[in-house]
């Protein structure tokens, strides 16, 4: 499936335990094209390098897409 643009949404939580299993909670702005409301959820970042550096409250960009499980986040960044 195609990835889909977001922006602004915000790093609600972040733990070392998340960075390490690849996983970011976003609170995120509704996406359409996925028929998703604004929600607060947890995502995969593929690959997990993109975690690098991020803080809870910080805000981003990022695309992402639904993956197997948890949606997968294809890029990040960061505002």
């Amino acid at each position: 499936m195609r990835a889909h643009l977001l922006a602004l949404s915000t790093i609600l939580a972040f733990t070392a335990a998340e960075a390490a299993g690849g996983t970011l909670t976003i609170r995120r702005q509704p996406i359409a094209a996925l028929g998703w409301p604004a929600m607060t959820m947890s995502f995969r970042a593929t690959p997990a390098a993109f975690l690098k550096g991020l803080k809870v409250g910080q805000k981003i960009g990022f695309d992402a897409r639904q993956g197997t499980g948890l949606p997968e986040l294809t890029a990040i960044r960061k505002q």
